[in-house]
C-alpha cells in the first residue's frame, strides 16, 4: 500500500484532490453566474471557501484514515459552512453547498473516519430539515433536496465496502503469486541440487564401474575402492552436514585401510554447518584411529561430535566439541 494506493479509500491521491477542486470550482461559478455571490450575502462565499478548505484536508496524502483533529476539522468547516450557507433567506440560499457538503462527509465515510461521517451527516441532515421546517419549504422539495445526499451516503458505502473487498482480493493473488514464485524457486534449486549430486555421483563411480563393466578381477584393491566410493555417496545422502574435503579424506583413507566407517548426522535447517576448525580436529582423531575395525561418527548434538573406534573387543569413544572447537578423548 502506497499514498497512491487504497489505504485511504483512494483519497489520498492528486486525482482525487484534483476532482474534488473541479466539482467545487463548477459549484462556485454556478452560484457567481446566479449571483449568489454580492457583497450582501458575504456568508454565502465564505462558506464556498471553508467546503475548499474542507476538501483540501479530506484529501491529505497520507494512505491512511484522517487522525481525528483532521476528521473533526473537515466535519466542522462542513457543518460552519453549511450554516453559513443557510443563514440567507430561503431564495438566496446556496443549495449546492449543501449537496457538496454532503459528499464531503461521505467521503469521510470511505476515507475510514466512520464516527466522524455518521455524527457529521446526521448533523448535516438535521441542520438542514430545521432550517426548511422554519422557513415552512414544501415537503416534496425537501425530499428532492435530500435525495442528493443519500444517494451520495449509500455510494460511499458502496464504495467503501467494495474497494476492501477488490484489495483483499488483490493481495490474496499477490500472496498466492508471490508463493508461486518462492515455490518455483525452491523447485529449481532442488532440481540443480539434484543435479549436482548426480553429476558428483557419476564422477566418483565412474571409474569403478568402468573396471567392473571390463571384467577385472574382485581383488583387494578393487574391494577398497568400492568401499570407499560407496561410503562416500552414502555419506552425502544421509549426513550432509558431515561433508568436508579434509574430513572425506581422512575417512576415505580409513575404508581404503579396510576399516568400516558409518557417519550419522541429523539434517535440519537450523542446524549448524561443520566448520574448517571442527573439520581438521575430526579428521585428526579419524587418522589416529588408522587400523580399527569399525568407526562411526555421529554428530547429533549441536555442541558435539561423537566418533566411536572399535579394535577388537575394546572400543574407544572421542568427543569434539564443535562450539567451542576443542577436542577430548575418553576410553570406554
Amino acid at each position: 500500500m502506497t499514498a497512491r494506493g487504497t489505504g485511504a479509500g483512494g483519497l489520498a491521491t492528486p486525482a482525487a484532490r484534483w476532482a474534488l477542486v473541479f466539482a467545487w470550482l463548477m459549484g462556485a461559478v454556478k452560484a457567481l453566474v446566479d449571483g449568489q455571490f454580492n457583497p450582501q450575502y458575504v456568508t454565502l462565499p465564505v462558506a464556498c471557501l471553508l467546503c475548499l478548505v474542507a476538501a483540501v484536508v479530506l484529501t491529505r496524502r497520507e494512505d491512511l484514515p484522517l487522525s481525528g483533529v483532521l476528521a473533526t476539522v473537515v466535519t466542522a468547516l462542513v457543518l460552519t459552512a453549511m450554516v453559513l450557507a443557510l443563514s440567507v433567506p430561503p431564495d438566496r440560499a446556496s443549495i449546492w453547498q449543501l449537496q457538496f457538503g454532503a459528499t464531503l462527509l461521505a467521503l469521510l465515510f470511505v476515507r475510514g473516519d466512520l464516527v466522524h461521517a455518521v455524527i457529521g451527516a446526521a448533523l448535516h441532515s438535521a441542520i438542514f430539515i430545521v432550517w426548511a421546517l422554519w422557513y415552512s419549504m414544501p415537503v416534496s422539495w425537501l425530499l428532492t433536496v435530500l435525495t442528493a445526499p443519500c444517494v451520495v451516503y449509500f455510494l460511499a458505502v458502496t464504495w467503501l465496502f467494495g474497494l476492501r473487498r477488490v484489495v483483499m482480493q488483490e493481495r490474496t493473488h499477490r500472496s498466492e503469486a508471490a508463493e508461486h514464485v518462492r515455490q518455483t524457486r525452491a523447485e529449481r534449486e532442488a532440481a540443480r541440487r539434484i543435479g549436482r549430486e548426480l553429476a558428483l555421483v557419476r564422477a566418483k563411480t565412474g571409474n569403478v564401474l568402468a573396471l567392473l563393466r571390463d571384467g577385472a578381477p574382485l581383488d583387494k584393491e578393487l574391494r577398497g575402492e568400492i568401499a570407499v566410493v560407496g561410503g562416500e555417496i552414502r555419506d552425502r545422502l544421509r549426513s550432509p552436514r558431515l561433508q568436508h574435503p579434509e574430513l572425506n579424506r581422512a575417512i576415505s583413507a580409513l575404508r581404503a585401510g579396510g576399516t568400516s566407517v558409518n557417519v550419522l548426522a541429523e539434517d535440519s535447517e537450523s542446524a549448524p554447518e561443520l566448520g574448517d576448525r571442527a573439520a581438521e580436529q575430526i579428521a585428526a582423531v579419524v587418522r589416529d584411529e588408522a587400523g580399527a575395525d569399525s568407526l562411526v561418527l555421529t554428530w547429533n548434538e549441536p555442541e558435539r561430535v561423537s566418533i566411536v573406534a572399535r579394535h577388537g573387543d575394546r572400543s574407544e569413544r572421542h568427543i569434539v566439541e564443535v562450539l567451542p572447537a576443542v577436542s577430548r578423548s575418553d576410553a570406554e
